[in-house]
C-alpha cells in the first residue's frame, strides 16, 4: 500500500497504443517491418498511426526505433560490442481461483519441465496466485521455485448454482444480461416441474408466462445474484493481475508475466481490462496466457433437476461457448499488451517454450475521435502488403475526457492519512511480533479483529456478503510514510459459517517488514456501509 495524497496531477492522453506481434506461416516473429507497413481502423474508420515503436528481444538484448521507423542494428553482423544483456524478470502466475485440479496439474507439471529446459542463465523467477498472490520473491534458485509450484493447490470459488434450476456461470451471464430468451423459457420450465406446476409450453417446447410471471422473475434473480458473484471472482483476479503488474514494474529489466489457467468470463467488465492493459503497457510488462485446459471438446449434456429433451438440446446446441468465453479474458491480456496466448494445444510445455523465445513487438499509436460516452471500439490491424497472422489487442474502451471531473477519495486513504482513532466499524487493531517464516526474522504484524456478529451484511439466498478493506501503515516517529499493505476481505458466509464466526469473531494480520526500530502503525479497517475504525499505535521492531 501507498498513501494516496489528496494532491494529484492529472494528464490527459488521447492516444491509444496498440501492441502488435506479426508471425509468419511457420509462427516466428518478423523483424523489420516500419510504420507505413501497418493500418488500422477503429470501428471500421482508418486512423493515422501517429507512433511507432519496434522493440526485438533476442539473447538477452533489446533494441528499439522510433517514430522514425529505423530498422534496429545487428550488433554481432557488424562486429559492435555486444550490448549487456538485461536481466529478465519471470513471473509464473497460477490462477488457483478458477482453475480445475486436472488443468492446474497440468500447468505445474509443464512448470516444472520449463524450469529444467527453458531458462536462460541469470532470469529471475517469482512465483504468485491468484488467491495467495506471492509464493516466492524473485529468485534464481529453481529449486526452490520447483518446490513451490509442486504445492499449488486449487481455491476454486465457482458461482454455479446447483438444485433446481441449475444455473452454470455462464448460463447466469447469458440471463441475468437478457442475451438468451430461450434459455430463460427453459430455466423458467425446469422452476415449474420441480415444483409441480404445469409448464407453459410453446412450439419450441420452452415455456414461461412473460416477465410477469413470478417463476421468471424468481429465475432472474436467481442469475442475477450468481452473475454477480462471479463477477466479483472475475475482477478479484483482474485485481490480483494488476497488483503483479505493479510488482514487476519495480524490477529493472524485461518484465514478463506468464498467465496460466482455466479461463474466467469477464463479459460486461471490459473497462477492468482496458485499464489493466493500459497499466501494463506503460510498466513494459507482457502478459503471456497459457490456457490450462489444453484441447477440449463440447461437453455431454448433464441431465438436471426439471430438465426435459428441449433442456438437453439447448445445453447441447451451446457446444464449446462456455469454454471459449473462459477465453475470452485472457486472450485479450496477452494480445492487448504483445504477449501470446497459447490455447488449444495439450503440450503446455511448448506453450511456455514459445512464450520464451525470442520476439519482435510493434508498438502502434493513434489519436482516436472525441468521445462523449463510454463505448467500446473494435480495432483491425493489417499490413499493407505480405501474408502475415497478426496478433494484436482486439479493441480498447473508450472513456470522455473530464477535465474538471477528479475520482473522489477513499474515506479509508483520509483515514489512513490522519492521526485520530475511530471506532465506527465492529473492529479492533492492534500488533503483535512474530517469526518471518522465511528467514526467521522479527517482522511485525497488524492484527485486525472483527466481531461478525455486528457486521452488516448483505442476504441473498441464504448467503451473507460483505467486503472488509484493511490497512497497515508504518510511519517512522516523524511520521513520514516507511512501508504498508492493504488486504480485501469478501465475506460469502453461509448460515453455519455465520453462526460460527458470529459468537468468536474473525482475525486476519498483515506482516509489515521494517529495520529494526520504533515507529507508529496506523491500522485502519472498513467494514462496509461507511464503517471505519482507525488506531495509531506506538510499536518496535527488535
Amino acid at each position: 500500500y501507498t498513501p494516496r495524497l489528496p494532491v494529484s496531477i492529472r494528464v490527459d492522453t488521447r492516444v491509444v497504443e496498440v501492441p502488435v506481434v506479426v508471425r509468419n506461416g511457420r509462427g516466428d516473429a518478423v523483424a523489420g517491418l516500419r510504420r507505413e507497413d501497418f493500418q488500422i481502423t477503429d470501428d471500421g474508420k482508418k486512423r493515422e498511426v501517429s507512433s511507432f515503436v519496434a522493440e526485438t528481444k533476442e539473447r538477452g538484448t533489446s533494441a528499439s526505433t522510433g517514430a522514425s521507423g529505423a530498422q534496429v542494428m545487428n550488433t554481432a553482423a557488424t562486429k559492435m560490442p555486444q550490448a549487456k544483456a538485461r536481466t529478465r524478470y519471470v513471473a509464473l502466475v497460477f490462477d488457483d481461483l478458477n482453475s480445475r485440479v486436472p488443468e492446474l496439474m497440468s500447468a505445474r507439471l509443464a512448470a516444472a519441465r520449463f524450469l529444467k529446459e527453458g531458462l536462460r542463465p541469470g532470469d529471475q523467477i517469482s512465483v504468485f496466485t491468484t488467491w495467495g498472490r506471492q509464493v516466492v520473491p524473485f529468485t534464481t534458485n529453481t529449486d526452490e521455485i520447483a518446490a513451490a509450484v509442486n504445492k499449488i493447490a486449487p481455491h476454486p470459488v465457482k458461482a454455479d448454482m446447483q438444485g433446481c434450476p441449475s444455473i452454470t456461470a455462464y448460463e447466469a451471464y447469458l440471463l441475468a444480461n437478457n442475451m438468451d430468451q430461450e434459455l430463460l423459457s427453459v430455466k423458467v420450465d425446469e422452476t415449474k416441474r420441480c415444483k409441480g406446476i404445469p409448464p407453459t409450453t410453446n412450439r419450441r417446447g420452452g415455456g414461461g408466462g412473460g416477465m410477469s410471471d413470478p417463476t421468471v422473475q424468481e429465475v432472474l434473480a436467481m442469475a442475477q445474484s450468481s452473475w454477480e458473484q462471479t463477477r466479483l471472482i472475475s475482477r478479484n483476479t483482474l485485481g490480483a493481475i494488476n497488483d503483479i503488474v505493479e510488482y514487476l514494474a519495480r524490477h529493472d529489466g524485461e518484465r514478463l508475466m506468464v498467465y496460466a489457467s482455466s479461463g474466467f468470463l469477464t463479459g460486461t467488465i471490459e473497462l477492468d481490462q482496458e485499464l489493466l492493459i493500459n497499466r501494463a503497457l506503460h510498466a513494459g510488462v507482457v502478459i503471456d496466457a497459457l490456457d490450462a485446459k489444453g484441447l477440449y471438446t463440447p461437453e455431454a449434456p448433464q441431465p438436471s433437476p426439471g430438465a426435459n429433451m428441449h433442456s438437453m438440446i439447448v445445453q447441447q446446441k451451446m457446444g464449446t461457448r462456455p469454454l471459449e468465453s473462459e477465453n475470452d479474458g485472457m486472450a485479450v491480456l496477452a494480445y492487448g499488451t504483445g504477449g501470446i496466448f497459447f490455447h488449444n494445444n495439450n503440450d503446455l510445455s511448448a506453450g511456455l517454450r514459445e512464450m520464451m523465445t525470442p520476439e519482435t513487438i510493434y508498438l502502434l499509436g493513434f489519436t482516436p475521435e472525441q468521445v462523449s460516452s463510454n463505448k467500446y471500439h473494435h480495432l483491425k490491424v493489417r499490413l499493407a502488403s505480405g501474408h502475415y497472422n497478426i496478433q494484436a489487442r482486439p479493441g480498447y474502451m473508450a472513456t470522455p475526457l473530464r477535465p474538471t471531473a477528479e475520482a473522489p477519495p477513499r474515506k479509508i486513504d483520509e483515514a489512513a492519512l490522519a492521526t485520530d482513532s475511530r471506532a465506527d466499524a465492529p473492529a479492533i487493531v492492534g500488533a503483535t511480533l512474530r517469526e518471518n517464516p522465511k528467514d526467521g526474522g522479527k517482522e511485525l504484524a497488524a492484527v485486525l479483529h472483527l466481531d461478525i456478529g455486528h457486521m452488516s451484511f448483505r442476504q441473498a439466498f441464504g448467503i451473507r456478503t460483505q467486503r472488509v478493506t484493511f490497512i497497515a501503515v508504518l510511519n517512522d516517529l516523524q511520521g513520514n510514510f516507511v512501508t504498508g499493505t492493504e488486504y480485501t476481505i469478501d465475506f460469502a458466509l453461509s448460515d453455519a459459517s455465520y453462526e460460527k464466526y458470529a459468537s468468536g469473531g474473525f482475525n486476519a494480520s498483515a506482516g509489515l517488514r521494517a529495520a529494526p526500530g520504533k515507529y507508529k502503525l496506523r491500522g485502519v479497517a472498513d467494514a462496509g456501509n461507511g464503517a471505519i475504525t482507525a488506531t495509531t499505535l506506538d510499536v518496535e521492531i527488535p
